[in-house]
């Protein structure tokens, strides 16, 4: 499946919209579930993630890297094997989409990243809490804040009806 994947991404290009909106679905869920089931070496490498985006808040490439290896850490505490190999198979376009965006020939690059430190800590905070709910909220506020801009108004009505959403039942302080 891995390499279906992969060869499907490699001849067809994934409009910005579907990628933000798959990010959008897994990132929300995931997030629900790892702070269900995270264990402390999950929070250990979620620590470890932020304090490398705060290090390399300059370095634009490694900070990316740092980004991912944040949710990477996420996707382990998920336990869904599945959800971690899908992401494993998007991650270099995932990669080159962050790199993109907290690229400092964007204007607001050194902003974003600053942006993403703070969603990052709040998320962290989250998971760490048992509290599901709000980490999948923050998920998908998070990407509607940082790639909208970068939308057309259709493509960010599409975002918003996804950020709106909510995951029904109670979910919550499974790890008081």
């Amino acid at each position: 499946m891995s390499r279906l994947l992969n060869g499907a991404l490699r001849l067809h290009s994934v409009p910005l919209v579907d990628l933000v909106e798959y990010r959008m679905m897994i990132g929300s869920t995931g997030n629900f579930l790892a702070a269900n089931f995270r264990e402390e070496t999950h929070l250990d490498a979620m620590r470890a993630a932020i304090r490398d985006m705060e290090k390399f808040r300059d370095t634009p490439a490694q900070f990316a890297l740092a980004d991912v290896a944040f949710h990477s850490a996420i996707q382990e505490a998920s336990g869904n094997s599945l959800m971690r190999m899908i992401n494993n198979v998007i991650e270099t376009a995932v990669i080159d989409l962050l790199h993109e965006t907290v690229s400092d020939s964007e204007a607001d690059g050194p902003a974003m990243r600053d942006l993403f430190i703070e969603k990052h800590l709040a998320l962290f905070e989250a998971i760490a809490g048992g509290k599901g709910h709000d980490a999948a909220a923050i998920a998908r506020e998070s990407l509607v804040d940082a790639y909208g801009p970068r939308l057309t108004s259709d493509e960010l009505g599409r975002l918003e009806l996804l950020a709106a959403t909510r995951l029904e039942g109670s979910g919550d302080a499974r790890h008081n």
